[in-house]
């Protein structure tokens, strides 16, 4: 039945992937409004203004959350399209190198002994071979025969088997990367996940918005246990582990965009209010807008106005600053600087 036949990681995956991210997209967006606002914000709940935005604004939030995480996507869609190829061509190559050496045997046993059944094939034409020698000859040729027909079967079980049908429907790209890692595997192992640690503690320790650089490592630690996962299961990889990689990654993703205060989607703007409204003209952000009322942080403050549009005169944008950046691990650990976690305005 078709339930039971393994799903290989191919363009189903890849398009589940894709999809899943996509469809998570707004999700993302709520999250980093969410967290990053309630961490940045000195305000009990933050839910109404997390909801404050549209579905496009939220999706668009959460597109530039992915950006954190887009090279660990791709590359987990990579890897899940080449994981069947690399898997074949492991199991594949020994049977190869084995068929291989059987067959160069078998060629310097028939060089072996091809003079002599040369020599033997006169001596019988002009009759000077006795019984007893051509019936040794004669089993030193079926000896051969028997051993280049077991080549050829060890080849015709090669090519029919099932890794040799991935290997030669696989696309062009994912063969060429499948062969790149399998000759990797010539080389010691153990350079390579040092190196990896070695980069990753770097990272953690010197990029700035601490413990954003950590989490953001999660999402390569998911990244790399979805591939291994996959060449575990012999190249096989289901739809919902898919699902549940590009979920993990996601979340991830927002979870180290937030603790940055990277929330995209709002904006600086310059306000004049009406008369009576006891606000005063200024510089604010513009946090979200939702059931006619406009969610403000005024500039350089951690608390939130909400205002009726009918209270605001005029309002227009206004250049935008760089957010500040956090600390970096080793600035809190040597110079004992505070993390700034969550939301912080670009004003």
């Amino acid at each position: 039945m078709a339930k039971d036949q393994p799903r290989f990681a191919g363009l189903d995956v890849a398009v589940t992937v894709l999809g899943v991210g996509a469809a998570l997209l707004p999700i993302a967006g709520f999250l980093v409004r969410e967290w990053a606002f309630n961490w940045g914000l000195a305000e009990d709940s933050v839910l109404p203004l997390a909801l404050a935005a549209s579905v496009g604004l939220l999706a668009w939030t959460g597109f530039w959350a992915l950006i954190l995480s887009a090279p660990a996507i791709v590359l987990i869609v990579l890897l899940v399209r080449v994981a069947p190829v690399i898997s074949a061509i492991q199991r594949v190559l020994p049977a190869r190198l084995r068929a291989i050496e059987d067959a160069t045997k078998a060629k310097a046993s028939f060089e072996a002994v091809r003079a002599d059944l040369e020599a033997a094939a006169d001596r019988q034409e002009r009759g000077e071979l006795s019984a007893e020698e051509e019936k040794e000859y004669s089993a030193k040729g079926k000896a051969i025969l028997k051993q280049l027909d077991s080549v050829d079967t060890e080849i015709d079980k090669l090519t029919a088997s099932s890794d040799w049908k991935v290997l030669t429907e696989a696309p062009p790209e994912a063969r060429v990367f499948a062969r790149a890692m399998s000759w990797l595997d010539r080389f010691p192992s153990w350079p390579a996940p040092l190196l990896a640690v070695l980069l990753a503690f770097l990272e953690i320790l010197f990029l700035p918005d601490w413990p954003g650089p950590l989490i953001a490592q999660a999402t390569l630690v998911a990244m790399f246990a979805a591939f291994m996962w996959t060449r575990q299961a012999g190249g096989r990889l289901s739809l919902l582990a898919a699902a549940n990689t590009v979920v993990t990654v996601m979340l991830l993703s927002a979870l180290a965009t937030a603790v940055a205060g990277r929330v995209d989607g709002v904006g600086v703007i310059s306000v004049s209010f009406q008369q009576g409204t006891g606000l005063s003209d200024g510089r604010y952000v513009l946090l979200g807008e939702a059931d006619g009322h406009m969610y403000l942080n005024p500039c350089g403050t951690r608390t939130v106005v909400v205002v009726s549009n009918a209270a605001i005169r005029h309002y227009a944008l206004t250049p935008e600053q760089p957010i500040p950046h956090g600390p970096s691990l080793w600035d809190v650990a040597t110079a004992h600087h505070q993390p700034i976690i969550g939301y912080r305005p670009d004003c």
